[in-house]
């Protein structure tokens, strides 16, 4: 992930950079705000910029072997949890590493993945997940590795206030004394959620709502789309950007179903059945 491919987010970015450039990489970063400002990309670049064996002034290279093993989120220094729920007929708790390549599709196709579309992707959308305990003994054990490429080991949590009370009691030795070389970056949308001794552990760095400038920008990167569709999912967003591409997307299929709704009206007023016959043809 780069940062010029994250919308908008112009002085987090920066201060992400700064932090790497000047040698001031805390040991654990909480990058908060509300959802669908590009919290979660973010934090994958910056550990991207830190592990880039050429990095730019103003981004990682995109092009060494490191940034194109995070391109496809198979770096071994990279390391992701995120909250999961059983499924299927899995017998003891799960951790993120059994949903490892369910993860990584799930955000290589939208970097502005929501807690339900991960739920979704589960295909479990009507339970809530939770990081618990097993999982934080996963996280102490890799981290207590040496990094295999990069110079660090990077680990991003996904809600981490998600993590049950053992999970997070866990993890507190390990957030105030990491090992040497260790970056936890962690993503939250709820922060009065989480542990204070834990927030009190970390460096944190809020994550505002997008300007509708970039956030105009970037559905019109993603989607060609009417203007006025465009201008209506922008001003109903509220700096949001999943929930601007969510209304667009929702907007094109309510208007291409209505100009299919249209189109078999005036078939019928024309009683041109043939036509009628294709229309059903091609909407079947």
């Amino acid at each position: 992930m780069l940062f010029k491919e994250i919308i908008g987010q112009r002085e987090v970015k920066q201060k992400l950079l700064s932090l790497v450039q000047k040698d001031r990489t805390p040991h654990a970063l909480m990058l908060f705000g509300p959802g669908g400002t590009g919290k979660l990309p973010l934090a994958v670049a910056m550990a991207q910029y830190l592990a880039c064996t050429n990095r730019q002034e103003d981004d990682s290279c995109g092009a060494c072997s490191s940034c194109i093993k995070f391109g496809k989120l198979v770096h071994p220094d990279l390391h992701f949890v995120h909250p999961v729920m059983r499924t299927g007929s899995m017998s003891t708790p799960p951790i993120s590493d059994d949903y490892a390549e369910v993860w990584r599709e799930a955000l290589l196709r939208d970097s502005y993945l929501t807690e339900n579309q991960w739920y979704e992707a589960l295909g479990a959308e009507n339970k809530q997940g939770i990081i618990n305990v097993k999982e934080s003994e996963t996280i102490i054990r890799k981290l207590g590795f040496k990094p295999y490429e990069s110079e660090y080991r990077m680990i991003v949590i996904w809600l981490p206030e998600k993590m049950n009370q053992s999970a997070a009691n866990k993890l507190l030795k390990l957030i105030e004394e990491p090992p040497a070389k260790t970056l936890i970056l962690m993503v939250s949308e709820h922060t009065d959620k989480i542990l204070p001794t834990i927030l009190s552990r970390t460096q944190l760095l809020h994550v505002p709502p997008i300007e509708d400038a970039a956030i105009r920008e970037g559905l019109m990167q993603i989607e060609q789309s009417d203007q006025q569709l465009v201008e209506d999912a922008v001003s109903r967003a509220n700096g949001n950007f999943s929930m601007a591409l969510q209304t667009l997307r929702q907007d094109e299929m309510e208007l291409h179903h209505f100009n299919l709704f249209t189109e078999l009206m005036r078939l019928c007023y024309a009683r041109n059945i043939i036509e009628i016959n294709g229309w059903v043809e091609r909407v079947a």
